[in-house]
């Protein structure tokens, strides 16, 4: 994702292939990043500059176009390392963002500016509420508030991507008529608990979000989320990108 972002950055051309490539150095999967419309020698600066390779093809293959998106990312004044944690990797991926704070949200018309908004692990309260009053000067207090979270409900109506990193989840679940239950607790209270453990997956690797990863893979479970479908009739609307 740096070599992409940096070969956007300089008027180049992204997409992700389709179909496996063969190159002389062997096939490439489904999902593989493919550049183009640089000079050879910046675009291989610009890969180099991202700490990976690249070969050559002569024929380009099927693929999927892609484009700069528009990321906001949430600085909420309460403290969250998740959010410093989320910055630090956008930034290393060199992924342009617009630090998006309460007053922003507030006035609306977000999706007129981004395509995607990031929320950092904060519980729902956190996001809506804030700071009380008396915990730090007025102009910090309050959160998104009202406005703020029928902002962020139009910007997804609108069509805009919402993605809410692990407590944050709660804020979406809440707040956006989502047919989506978190059962974490309950599963607990059931005696399943998996935080810790490493599991298998299985990916959706025909999705756009899932390109270039094999069927199956495995993951390190650090919390208890665990998300299910609770409208049968509204399932379609339901994308799962990966399952374990």
């Amino acid at each position: 994702f740096g070599a992409l972002n940096r070969v956007l950055a300089e008027g180049g051309r992204g997409a992700r292939t389709l179909v496996p490539v063969e190159t002389p150095f062997g096939i490439l999967p489904a999902g593989s990043f493919l550049f183009d419309r640089l000079d050879p020698e910046n675009m291989a600066g610009r890969i180099a500059d991202a700490g990976t390779e690249a070969v050559r093809v002569d024929e380009r293959p099927a693929a999927r176009g892609l484009h700069p998106a528009r990321v906001g990312h949430y600085h909420s004044w309460t403290a969250s390392m998740d959010e410093g944690w989320i910055r630090f990797l956008l930034d290393s991926f060199a992924f342009p963002y617009t630090r998006l704070t309460d007053d922003r949200l507030r006035a609306g018309e977000l999706r007129r500016d981004f395509d995607v908004i990031v929320l950092p692990s904060l519980s729902a309260g956190a996001v809506t509420g804030g700071l009380r009053e008396g915990n730090a000067p007025p102009a910090y207090i309050g959160g998104a508030s009202e406005e703020g979270t029928l902002a962020l409900r139009r910007f997804v109506e609108a069509g805009g991507t919402l993605v809410c990193h692990d407590r944050s989840a709660d804020f979406a679940l809440e707040h956006l008529d989502l047919p989506v239950e978190d059962v974490g607790r309950a599963n607990r209270r059931e005696g399943f608990y998996a935080a810790g453990s490493v599991v298998r997956m299985t990916y959706e690797s025909a999705h756009p979000l899932a390109a270039g990863m094999p069927p199956e893979g495995v993951a390190f479970i650090s919390g208890e989320r665990t998300f299910r479908i609770t409208d049968p009739a509204r399932a379609a609307a339901v994308q799962v990108i990966a399952r374990f």
